[in-house]
């Protein structure tokens, strides 16, 4: 069944000066598509962020276990100090471990991904509309119905960061929106700097385990 109202002529051409329903599709269209891709970057984030923290946890407890039973056979091999940097390790992984399991980054991702899809599916509609041989005919109520569904899709996620948006923006779009070049960059670096955290903290454990690795190397 056809999506396109009987509308007449008049309702769709506009009058002077009042943007056409042709124009105001399109105009819907270029904010889901800034959205949609902003949610696939969003989305990308977090199941990145929630794998490098998965893999930070087990280096630092796999670190943590290492140094508490060194320890005991050998206590210099971490100057005497072994016993003490396992506990405090001990404490972080926990902490950490209470943060991540809280952030829940896996089912975010997953509903993220399933919300970018939806937000696929209204653009493909707009598209169709938009390519119709009877896109004179496009009425203001059929855009108000796509434009609910669109809002509707919003409501159902977490918004996405300035940072995501920025990188699903083209230059022609961050010149349109006044996004400087170093703003833009401050952003992206700042969201990739948190990004980095949980990396930092894996290259942090293996260091700690050098100790160990040149003792079973050398005695």
């Amino acid at each position: 069944m056809s999506e396109h109202n009987s509308g007449s002529h008049d309702e769709s051409r506009g009058r002077p000066g009042i943007p056409t329903s042709q124009e105001l599709l399109e105009r819907l269209q270029r904010r889901v598509e800034i959205t949609r891709k902003a949610r696939h970057e969003t989305a990308r984030r977090v199941e990145v962020r929630g794998k490098r923290w998965d893999t930070a946890l087990v280096l630092m407890a796999l670190t943590t276990s290492v140094i508490a039973i060194v320890s005991l056979i050998e206590s210099s091999i971490y100057a005497g100090k072994g016993d003490l940097i396992s506990a405090v390790l001990g404490i972080v992984v926990l902490a950490v471990s209470l943060l991540v399991t809280n952030a829940n980054y896996a089912a975010k991702s997953t509903e993220l991904f399933r919300h970018y899809q939806s937000l696929q599916k209204v653009s493909t509609r707009i598209e169709q509309n938009l390519t119709n041989d009877r896109v004179g005919h496009i009425s203001f109520y059929l855009i108000d119905e796509i434009n609910r569904e669109y809002l509707h899709e919003l409501s159902t996620a977490f918004n996405h960061s300035t940072a995501d948006l920025y990188l699903s923006l083209t230059v022609k779009d961050r010149e349109r929106m006044g996004v400087s070049r170093r703003k833009y960059w401050w952003i992206i670096g700042l969201s990739e700097g948190i990004s980095s955290i949980p990396q930092l903290l894996s290259i942090v454990s293996i260091i700690g385990m050098t100790p160990f690795a040149f003792w079973m190397l050398y005695g």
